[in-house]
């Protein structure tokens, strides 16, 4: 599904706030059968550098007349047939502005689904769709709050002053290449100044047997929290080689090696709470608008896809440099 919108962006400001997105205009003569969709985002195709998530959207619930008004426009506006794209539209809530609302939209074809918030005007007529910052916050806070950092597998010191979280699926082709970047050339060039954590997003609709390997990886990390990363980048070294059925016995091969109790092991991948660890981390994924693999957050920064380090490096010296420069002010 294509969620972006040809739009012209406008920006808007409100004391210590600035709106940048697209203002529309919601009421009056809507066709009754008008089409359905949400707004601008990222794009669940899948695209150079990334794999995509196949979710199922949640169940829709009976509406109001202000909810059909803002799903009639949306689907105006980009044209979704009623049987090809579903959308659900929130209640609204209060926002962080008082003079607006705000309604969560999802949207769902073919197993995607993409969530976006727009923000409607007092008297229902307008919405607005785009971004909203507080000039005195900053922009990545709220996005860094939401990631649980506390017991993850990590490399670099919990005090760095950047810190690099990677939602990742062991069966992606871009995430094994990503992860060459990350564990190899991110230490050698920054040292103790990266903090490097990793979050588990396997895409069960297309890795069938990404679900299970992450499983095994927290399995491992709970009972031999150095050994994780050695199990990180040895399943990435036999991707190719890995499938549903051998899948089991290459793990445990791969644990006797390291002198990892079998039996152990298998018990702890058999725990229920273990497949709970791995369905929090993808839902903390989902919640931040991950949609694809692997997907970074620099200090809260987004970057999708597999990156070259050239493209990493630029970031992460901008923020080393930030860090620098907030220290003496």
């Amino acid at each position: 599904m294509n969620f972006s919108c040809g739009r012209r962006l406008r920006s808007f400001v409100v004391p210590g706030v600035v709106l940048w997105g697209v203002l529309c205009v919601a009421g009056g003569g809507l066709p009754a059968g008008a089409a359905q969709s949400t707004q601008e985002g990222e794009k669940p195709a899948v695209s150079p550098g990334g794999d995509v998530t196949t979710d199922a959207s949640a169940q829709r619930k009976e509406q109001t007349p202000e909810q059909k008004l803002v799903e009639n426009y949306l689907r105006h506006l980009y044209g979704w047939s009623r049987d090809k794209v579903e959308v659900n539209i929130g209640s609204p809530e209060s926002s962080s502005i008082p003079s607006l609302r705000q309604v969560t939209v999802e949207a769902t074809s073919g197993g995607g689904v993409h969530r976006e918030v727009v923000y409607l005007s007092p008297d229902g007529r307008h919405i607005f769709r785009g971004q909203l910052h507080d000039l005195n916050q900053d922009p990545f806070l709220p996005i860094r709050q939401q990631i649980d950092l506390q017991g993850q597998p990590s490399q670099g010191p919990a005090q760095a002053p950047v810190t690099v979280v990677e939602y990742s699926d062991f069966q992606c082709q871009y995430c094994k290449q990503m992860s060459d970047v990350l564990r190899k050339q991110l230490p050698e060039a920054y040292g103790e100044t990266v903090r490097l954590v990793f979050k588990d997003f396997p895409l069960a609709g297309v890795h069938p047997w990404a679900t299970r390997a992450a499983v095994a990886g927290r399995a491992i990390y709970r009972l031999q929290p150095s050994l994780f990363w050695e199990y990180h980048d040895w399943i990435f070294e036999n991707q190719e080689t890995i499938t549903v059925e051998n899948l089991p016995a290459k793990v445990l091969e791969f644990a006797a090696e390291k002198g990892l109790d079998a039996d152990k092991l298998q018990e702890t991948m058999d725990a229920p709470d273990i497949e709970m660890e791995v369905t929090r981390s993808f839902q903390e994924g989902r919640n931040l608008g991950v949609q694809s693999t692997p997907t970074l957050f620099i200090n809260g920064r987004r970057l999708v896809g597999s990156q070259p380090f050239e493209r990493l490096k630029i970031l992460l010296d901008w923020e080393l440099e930030r860090s620098r420069t907030a220290a003496t002010e």
